[in-house]
């Protein structure tokens, strides 16, 4: 159950905890290149609220770092894989099949050189054997959401009429007050201003770039 616990918040949410390092060669062509296979997810670039640009895959171009745009592997299918498409870096965009096992990395447009990518990705993590021996230490850093989880999932088990209490909201017991509580805190991020990413292949610095998407009279 601690196992189930710990891969359901991996799958779930965003723990920088549960994110690490990856690099590889992106060589000629548009891949796949293979990934590790604890590969959960990779956000694609963004811009924050000042103006700066990130993403969790990269590559340098003459010391100049191009952030990749993601997209779902069904629309990168629908590209054209043409060689002679110049993958310069400054729109291009990766997509993840993770029908397959391990998953891998598809970029377009296909490039055309060798670079070194840089992926911080979220990864699936390992099982721990046999938890109530184990000397290793769950990678989730809330003991008392664990604690009180696993002890209600435990209970739903032998249909103890208190479970509720222990998975539900309850204020200071609940599995799910006590897990809102800690996402509110994850990486001091009260108080920061959230930001709203728009697709950077369809909007622009220009303002004739952007398209009208509604008509008088409809919301």
């Amino acid at each position: 159950i601690l196992n189930y616990v710990l891969d359901e918040l991996a799958e779930n949410y965003d723990f920088e905890q549960n994110r690490t390092l990856h690099t590889f060669q992106l060589t000629n062509g548009a891949g796949p290149y293979v990934l590790p296979s604890d590969w959960l997810r990779a956000r694609g670039r963004r811009i924050d609220g000042s103006g700066s640009i990130s993403s969790d895959v990269f590559f340098y171009v003459d010391g100049v770092p191009h952030y990749l745009d993601k997209i779902e592997y069904d629309e990168y299918r629908a590209l054209i894989l043409d060689k002679s498409i110049a993958g310069n870096g400054a729109f291009t965009v990766f997509a993840t099949d993770m029908s397959k096992s391990p998953p891998e990395f598809h970029v377009w447009p296909p490039s055309t050189s060798a670079y070194t990518v840089i992926a911080r990705y979220f990864k699936r993590p390992p099982q721990i054997t046999e938890p109530e021996n184990s000397a290793s230490t769950p990678w989730f850093p809330n003991t008392n959401y664990l604690i009180t989880r696993v002890a209600g999932e435990l209970m739903k088990i032998t249909r103890d009429d208190t479970a509720p209490l222990f998975l539900g909201d309850t204020p200071n017991m609940g599995a799910a007050w006590l897990l809102a509580q800690h996402l509110k805190s994850d990486n001091d991020q009260r108080g920061i201003p959230k930001t709203v990413k728009l697709d950077p292949r369809q909007f622009g610095r220009s303002v004739s770039r952007l398209r009208v998407t509604k008509r008088v009279g409809y919301i």
